[in-house]
């Protein structure tokens, strides 16, 4: 999990596309990338559990072999 701004969402997914064939290159089955739609504020910046835990997912790249 990392912290992107929203504002940078699509350049997250543009870098996924392209980054993310390079794992199914190097042997990955599948990659999934998600994006938090549903993650409440952290305090422990950049890695607060609670944000994990409780916090929903769409999915916005898949890749399989």
């Amino acid at each position: 999990m990392i912290a992107v701004p929203t504002g940078n969402r699509q350049q997250f997914i543009q870098h996924a596309h392209r980054v993310d064939s390079a794992f199914i290159d190097h042997g990955a089955l599948r990659v999934v990338e998600a994006w938090g739609d549903d993650v409440p504020e952290g305090t422990d910046w950049p890695f607060d559990g609670k944000r994990m835990v409780s916090g929903g997912f769409t999915r916005v790249v898949t890749l399989e072999q």
